[in-house]
């Protein structure tokens, strides 16, 4: 082969090898135990209970009350992001109603586990649900139901290892997405959730990687 030609394949070898390469995994967030990062495994581990004021806005009125949750959560490995599944679901309403006066609501949870997974937007961890859907009811007589994907963003204890100053929450605001019915009303969730390890565990946190 002339020199000519040799030269004029050398860069065409190298984007071809550069093709085949194996992608270069990009760093996902985790979740961390007491400062120390969940170990990977495919399945659920660390049991976790999470309690906070949520704020339920829907069809032009709100309902708002104190939720109790329970979750397990997990890393499925280094190049997946670290998730969590959500077993029970209760938001007894204290405040404001949906429902035509005298009626009393029920907020019914449809469809757990509900599995979620965190991701990065910018340097912001947020943890996306993947699909949420729950029963509004007026005095137990179904009113409407709310389904879709939704986020929080995972704000961290303090200090990370202990968060002994202050507790991990998870909140819903501005870019939280809303949540739709069969119609496409809208429903938009606020608020904070706290989360809780077990104990021994109870600092649970999370960092990218």
């Amino acid at each position: 082969m002339s020199r000519k030609l040799y030269a004029a394949f050398v860069p065409l070898f190298a984007v071809a090898a550069f093709a085949v390469l194996p992608a270069v995994a990009q760093a996902q967030p985790h979740w961390y135990s007491n400062g120390t990062r969940i170990a990977y495994r495919t399945t659920p581990k660390v049991a976790a209970t999470s309690h906070g004021t949520l704020k339920l806005e829907a069809l032009g009125k709100y309902s708002e009350g104190e939720c109790k949750n329970q979750e397990k959560i997990w890393n499925p490995s280094s190049t997946e992001p670290g998730k969590d599944e959500v077993t029970v679901f209760e938001c007894p309403v204290s405040t404001g109603t949906v429902c035509p006066e005298g009626d009393t609501i029920e907020i019914e949870a449809t469809k757990l586990p509900w599995l979620t997974e965190l991701y990065l937007n910018g340097a912001e961890i947020r943890n996306r649900f993947i699909k949420v859907e729950f029963d509004v009811k007026c005095s137990g007589t179904l009113l409407d139901t709310f389904e879709g994907t939704t986020s929080a963003k995972v704000v961290n204890g303090t200090p990370f290892a202990t968060c002994a100053t202050t507790k991990t929450y998870l909140e819903f605001e501005a870019l939280s997405e809303e949540l739709e019915d069969a119609a496409h009303n809208k429903a938009k969730i606020t608020g904070k959730v706290f989360i809780l390890g077990p104990s021994g565990d109870e600092c649970i946190t999370v960092k990218n990687p």
